[in-house]
């Protein structure tokens, strides 16, 4: 909708104080960068970057010259004269970002942008994008089904459900304080824990497994462990619920599965959410 793709059921689009709701979508001043990218493939990469400079009646020359600047941003400099078919996922996803971002929009919009990407690239391509939306300070909308990409390059957060919104805020926000426990259970994982009166949510580096014989309430039985890296996720079987609990590796006593063991909480990062 903001881009000019569809058309809203009800309300207005308001950019910088100008009501854009019936404007067509090539005289909005927004780009976009697509989960396809949608690059021309019988054209090569500058002709690809300066494409939608048509419609600004620039000179040759201009639109090399920002062509050009735009390549530099992006690391391909010296890639202008190859073909799409030529560069590797990240290498398009880069001239598809540049593309977008050669018109200078006031708003850029990202569809899924690196779900084409491996993990490790993901990562990579993450901070690219990050620093070029702080260098150039374009407000940017970015869709991602990703909560560790939402949490990592969002200055503000709206999480939805079914079209309807159900949070905003910052990432901390979301994540430390969810309104209830949809959005507790779709930004990172949750247990659900209970005092005999009252419901608790907690999240699992915030869980402390203790040896069993510890003057502790809560009880189980390990029945699976997983070697995340840095730490250790434990999931603790507590009265037919599954507890996940994330052990720094330091402070890992590598409980064996089977093993009966009690867990103990930090009280300061409980969360009360609404039903």
């Amino acid at each position: 909708m903001i881009g000019g793709f569809l058309q809203p059921d009800d309300g207005e689009i308001i950019i910088e104080n100008n009501n854009i709701t019936n404007i067509d979508s090539s005289e909005r001043p927004t780009a976009t960068v697509f989960q396809s990218y949608a690059l021309f493939p019988h054209m090569n990469v500058m002709e690809n970057v300066t494409y939608g400079l048509k419609v600004k009646k620039l000179s040759q020359q201009d639109k090399l010259k920002k062509g050009k600047k735009m390549l530099e941003m992006v690391g391909l400099s010296h890639y202008k004269d190859k073909k799409i078919g030529q560069l590797s996922g990240g290498e398009q996803q880069r001239v598809a970002l540049a593309r977008a971002l050669i018109m200078n929009p006031k708003v850029l919009l990202l569809d899924e942008p690196l779900s084409n990407l491996d993990a490790r690239l993901r990562i990579q391509m993450r901070k690219e994008v990050k620093d070029i939306q702080s260098e150039l300070g374009i407000t940017t909308l970015y869709v991602t089904h990703d909560q560790e990409e939402a949490m990592g390059l969002s200055d503000r957060v709206v999480v939805m459900n079914q079209g309807e919104i159900k949070q905003i805020g910052s990432p901390e926000t979301i994540y430390n304080k969810p309104e209830n426990e949809f959005i507790a259970n779709f930004i990172g994982r949750i247990n659900k824990l209970s005092n005999g009166k009252d419901k608790f949510y907690i999240r699992p580096e915030y869980i402390k497994v203790i040896d069993a014989d510890s003057d502790v309430n809560y009880e189980g039985e390990v029945v699976q462990k997983q070697y995340r890296g840095a730490f250790i996720t434990y999931f603790i079987d507590h009265n037919d619920t599954l507890i996940q609990a994330d052990i720094l590796k330091r402070e890992d006593k590598s409980w064996n599965i089977g093993e009966k063991v009690k867990f103990d909480f930090y009280e300061d990062q409980i969360i009360h959410l609404q039903d």
